[in-house]
């Protein structure tokens, strides 16, 4: 991969980024880290991680029980211009947070 195409596929990634903050507000967002494939939201408050998930339309999910309380980690695809990124949401779950 040249540099001109590692920085690209870069701005691209700002680009997306700027696209699900405009779907889900930066207000829920806590943190937000990114690469040149991979995506990931920690939410302001981690009951909020759910929400954040189904806003943006990930169903997929891992239960990390060892971590007291139990935190969820979602994850899915998220289109970009030349290729999808790995996207993850981590927070906790309604319903694993309400038998808790």
């Amino acid at each position: 991969m040249t540099q001109t195409t590692e920085r690209e596929r870069l701005g691209d990634a700002l680009a997306v980024v700027g696209q699900i903050i405009d779907a889900i507000g930066e207000d829920m967002i806590g943190s937000l880290t990114f690469s040149r494939s991979v995506i990931a939201i920690q939410p302001s408050h981690l009951s909020q991680g759910e929400v954040i998930a189904r806003q943006l339309g990930l169903d997929k999910f891992v239960d990390h029980q060892i971590l007291v309380p139990t935190v969820t980690d979602w994850s899915g695809a998220w289109p970009g211009p030349s290729e999808p990124y790995e996207l993850h949401v981590r927070g906790t779950r309604q319903s694993v947070a309400a038998t808790a």
